[in-house]
């Protein structure tokens, strides 16, 4: 007898990764991506969760549509693991706007609404609605969901959300601050509540730090306010996206400059942030070890307006109790949570300069009156978690 398991799909621009889980337990057994999409090189990588080998790695033909390859993907996983019956699928959607607010069954109406509103997060709601449409059509005994990084943030209070722009426009045309991450810091938040429960009942200021980037003020496990907003574009440097800017920047670049509506956003999304900044990469572990002034330079932009953001969330909140670190950057980079450290020394922050190079979970020192952690997150097992409450 088959053992029923779901797919957790992520897919990017270039990239599809995935996990599999048991459904009766929620077991990972195996995980993997595919990466190079588009390009010359399509690479196709499967591996054991229990000791990470490689079950099958395959380069894949390059002229192979992104709807062949994910094809080619799931066939893949039923010949390699025979014993399975894959009957669902999550799904990591970036954008659902005030439309969905929780994990959603994916159907022709779901998937219409979302390419309705395409515009809000160009360079990933299209790649996060494709995988739906591919395995609706060409594996239909899939069940689907969909699991919105909006979501969470549904808690924040509207003033909070709310934009100084016309009224009209706010309330008409749904012009307010969304946030992102939100799959990430729900996960976070069930950890405290597991490992911290007396953090969770406080306030903390959850740092998911990755190519995006954003905070999170959590009050008592629930999101107070965020820093990313309408799109994935406000509020922290990035790697490659500007965070914060100020608006007359644009008029001036479309008015002084020439700029089209597409260039500025070819600049805001992939031009800018630490690669912008440095002339070099929007990898942190480049930049960080490299000797060239131009990688000082962005990092400590990087870092002053990572700073600058927690000062604020700290501030909304009237307080913190802990500071938390997660995703690629957050879990890895022991300088940026060392500036970050020292910055809020006045607040009472002791780190622990061993425990942060070594990445332990706790980095600040029993006598510090606000804990630092590094909360490696799992955004596919919360999916995974939503969809099982759901099919």
């Amino acid at each position: 007898m088959s053992k029923e398991s779901m797919i957790i799909i992520n897919a990017g621009s270039s990239s599809i990764k995935f996990k599999l889980f048991e459904k009766n337990n929620l077991q990972e057994f195996s995980y993997g991506q595919i990466t190079g999409i588009g390009t010359e090189k399509v690479k196709m990588v499967v591996k054991k969760t229990a000791d990470g080998s490689v079950v099958k790695e395959e380069i894949l033909d390059n002229k192979l549509s992104r709807d062949d390859v994910l094809v080619h993907l799931i066939s893949t996983l039923t010949t390699i693991y025979a014993d399975i019956t894959i009957i669902s699928a999550g799904h990591r959607i970036v954008h659902g706007a005030d439309k969905y607010i929780a994990p959603t069954v994916v159907n022709n109406d779901v998937i219409a609404y979302l390419k309705s509103i395409e515009h809000l997060s160009p360079i990933h709601l299209p790649h996060n609605i494709r995988p739906m449409e591919v395995l609706q059509s060409k594996f239909p005994n899939i069940k689907q969901v969909a699991c919105f990084d909006t979501s969470f943030h549904a808690t924040n209070p509207k003033y909070t959300k709310t934009y100084a722009i016309p009224k009209e426009l706010s309330e008409k045309d749904k012009i307010v601050r969304y946030g992102f991450h939100g799959i990430s810091y729900q996960y976070i938040s069930e950890a405290l509540s597991e490992k911290y429960p007396e953090l969770y009942k406080g306030k903390v200021v959850v740092c998911h730090l990755g190519a995006g980037a954003s905070l999170c003020a959590l009050v008592e496990g629930k999101s107070f306010t965020t820093t990313m907003g309408f799109t994935p574009l406000e509020g922290l440097v990035m790697g490659s996206r500007t965070g914060d800017i100020d608006p007359g920047i644009l008029l001036h670049l479309m008015n002084h400059k020439g700029y089209s509506v597409k260039e500025l956003t070819d600049m805001l999304y992939y031009k800018s942030g630490v690669l912008g900044l440095s002339g070099i990469s929007s990898d942190f572990y480049v930049l960080e070890t490299s000797s060239e002034p131009a990688a000082k330079e962005a990092l400590d932009v990087y870092n002053y307006n990572l700073i600058k953001s927690i000062g604020s969330m700290i501030a909304v909140m009237g307080g913190v109790d802990a500071l938390v670190f997660t995703a690629g950057v957050g879990e890895n980079s022991v300088g940026a949570r060392k500036a970050v450290a020292n910055a809020f020394a006045y607040l009472g922050v002791e780190l622990d300069d061993a425990a942060n190079k070594s990445k332990a979970e706790v980095i600040t020192k029993s006598s510090s009156k606000v804990k630092m952690l590094v909360l490696p997150t799992n955004e596919e097992l919360m999916i995974a978690k939503q969809v099982a409450k759901l099919i």
